[in-house]
């Protein structure tokens, strides 16, 4: 049996992931898949584009060759797959102290309440993607929701980073 390509897997679910953002939330501007040991910088959450601001990203944070099962051991070109640690995130831009008044001053708890909102909006998508994405349900890719957490605010920049484990089992060959 051939195994489903981590890159098929990152690449479907990046497009799942954009499609239900823009079901259930606000498209990005752009949403690469990435080989990186950090997740992207969160560097341009304040771009605008067609309708949708901020970045997203699919990312394996780990790749690991499982042992080839023993009913292939003749075959030196197969292993047993891989259990990958991969992370799909977004990053917006988040309510932040205004250093232009004096005394600066503190979004307010409506501002900061509406940024709370979105990002859960992102949660679901996230959520959405992980879970109905076409390229999760073969049979052999499984995979299991390990954490979603926010992140930042960071420069302006904050988010939603979902984090989950997928074992791609099969012959590569």
């Amino acid at each position: 049996m051939a195994m489903t390509g981590p890159w098929k897997v990152a690449s479907a679910l990046a497009t799942c992931t954009a499609d239900k953002l823009l079901d259930l939330s606000d498209p990005v501007c752009e949403l690469p898949v990435i080989w990186s040991a950090h997740p992207t910088p969160a560097d341009v959450c304040d771009c605008e584009c067609d309708g949708g601001h901020g970045q997203g990203w699919v990312r394996y944070a780990q790749l690991t060759p499982m042992p080839r099962p023993a009913k292939l051991a003749h075959n030196s070109s197969c292993s047993g797959g891989y259990d990958a640690t991969i992370e799909i995130g977004v990053h917006r831009c988040a309510p932040t102290l205004d250093t232009t008044t004096h005394p600066p001053t503190r979004p307010s708890v409506a501002e900061q309440e509406a940024y709370t909102k979105a990002r859960m909006k992102d949660m679901r998508a996230l959520m959405a993607a992980w879970t109905c994405c076409d390229a999760l349900q073969s049979a052999d890719v499984t995979g299991e929701l390990m954490q979603i957490v926010p992140t930042g605010p960071q420069g302006g920049c904050g988010g939603v980073v979902l984090t989950g484990r997928l074992r791609l089992t099969g012959c590569p060959c």
